[in-house]
């Protein structure tokens, strides 16, 4: 007999489960055997720590500090894992931020929505944007974009007085374009919380 707490409890992993199969079937031909060379997503078996990694070449440092952080992990992984590794954890926390958010602005007793749910996924590692970050290769910028909708949850619990995951936000770090992005969307909802908290209630002057 299936009792009403076995029922949440699948219904809690459904969207989950279904943000990974989807983050599989859109990542399918990285997934092949042999090291990525497309575009900024080119990975080798070991990289090296050079002037160009920490930005202090002649070149245009567009690359930091993700070729340095890969200088580093490379030397512990294989390249080509650690690249490919970083794209399916970002769409995968992307996708499970999603649910997050969801779960968090529209809360129920009655357990998970999970229709809602599952189209955040969609819409979430489903798009245009994201499909142009992975034409270009850009790992780093995707890992910045999985942080989004964890830092408005992060934003959202602390004005709930209930703990958040702050960690997801250096994530955005190893992309320069990003950075901003995450940053800035921080800051923005760290603002909209304080405006709600000091607005002055019914019955209240606003006179002092």
């Amino acid at each position: 007999m299936v009792t009403a707490l076995t029922l949440h409890r699948k219904l809690h992993w459904c969207a989950p489960i279904y943000g990974i199969f989807l983050s599989i079937i859109i990542l399918s031909p990285l997934l092949r055997p042999g090291y990525l060379l497309h575009r900024d997503a080119v990975s080798t078996p070991r990289s090296f720590v050079t002037d160009t990694a920490l930005g202090l070449g002649d070149t245009a440092p567009r690359a930091v500090p993700q070729d340095w952080f890969l200088a580093l992990a490379s030397q512990v992984l294989d390249g080509g894992i650690v690249v490919t590794g970083l794209i399916v954890f970002a769409l995968i926390a992307a996708s499970w931020g999603a649910i997050a958010l969801v779960r968090t602005v529209w809360a129920t007793p009655t357990g998970p929505r999970v229709g809602a749910e599952s189209v955040a996924v969609t819409l979430t590692v489903w798009n245009p944007y994201v499909a142009e970050r992975l034409l270009q290769g850009h790992w780093s910028l995707l890992l910045g974009y999985a942080a989004l909708p964890w830092v408005v949850v992060a934003v959202v619990r602390a004005g709930q007085g209930t703990p958040g995951w702050w960690g997801c936000s250096p994530s955005a770090s190893l992309s320069p374009d990003s950075h901003p992005l995450v940053w800035s969307l921080h800051s923005l909802l760290a603002l909209w919380r304080h405006s709600l908290c000091h607005r002055p209630r019914g019955g209240e002057s606003l006179a002092s």
